[in-house]
């Protein structure tokens, strides 16, 4: 009978895997744009030792910037919201950065919202005599406003 020299060589090794969870099984994010500010909402299912929520914005889809956290309740099945009032013309890319409480992190699906069409202002009566009013559809910090005599 032959010896299998593969067989006699064979070296087996055991290691020890860790098997970890994520912090949050599924994130439900939504967008609803309402008066020149975007609501941000989402839902968790099985939060376990989930630490915090990073509200994360972008132009591009690609280069994303923290623009507020959440902290999280930390387990279960839970509803959270944020609301971003420094909106930039164009397409307003969001995601969620979330951080368990050793440090981990994974991120949501991106979501979008278009605020191309969105007024910045309105004035009326159109035509006026004698006045007119001016309506933003943001707060404004600091404006220069100049009327002219047409």
């Amino acid at each position: 009978m032959a010896t299998n020299d593969v067989a006699t060589q064979l070296t087996l090794y055991s290691d020890t895997l860790n098997i970890t969870t994520l912090p949050v099984k599924a994130i439900n994010l939504q967008v609803n744009p309402t008066n020149g500010q975007v609501q941000l909402q989402w839902q968790t299912t099985d939060e376990i030792n989930t630490a915090s929520f990073n509200i994360q914005n972008s132009s591009d889809a690609a280069s994303f910037i923290d623009i507020g956290i959440k902290d999280a309740v930390g387990s279960g099945n839970n509803e959270y919201s944020f609301i971003d009032k420094k909106l930039v013309s164009g397409i307003n890319y969001y995601r969620l950065q979330t951080v368990d409480i050793d440090g981990r992190i994974s991120y949501s699906k991106i979501v979008s919202v278009n605020m191309a069409d969105k007024q910045l202002f309105s004035v009326f009566p159109n035509p006026s005599k004698d006045f007119a009013n001016i309506s933003f559809s943001q707060p404004i910090e600091n404006a220069i406003i100049a009327v002219y005599d047409m």
